[in-house]
């Protein structure tokens, strides 16, 4: 999902792994890794109905442009 800059920030920072995967028009892009947190839905509490998907289940329901940046997550 694309969070608001200050919650990125905020993950970024605390001892996990990121990557730069792209620009949005004039958004930059990263990727967080939050597969070792016991409840990652707890870090995004401010954001009400947010939830996870699989990365290559939900590339169908955004779009083209967002789709070939979230690409970019998968690779190692």
């Amino acid at each position: 999902m694309l969070l608001p800059a200050s919650l990125a920030l905020r993950l970024m920072v605390a001892d996990r792994a990121w990557a730069l995967i792209g620009l949005d028009q004039a958004r930059v892009v990263f990727a967080v890794d939050l597969s070792t947190e016991e409840e990652p839905l707890a870090l995004l509490g401010e954001l009400e109905g947010a939830d996870f998907a699989d990365l290559l289940e939900a590339a169908g329901l955004v779009s083209a442009a967002e789709a070939a940046i979230l690409a970019h997550a998968l690779m190692p």
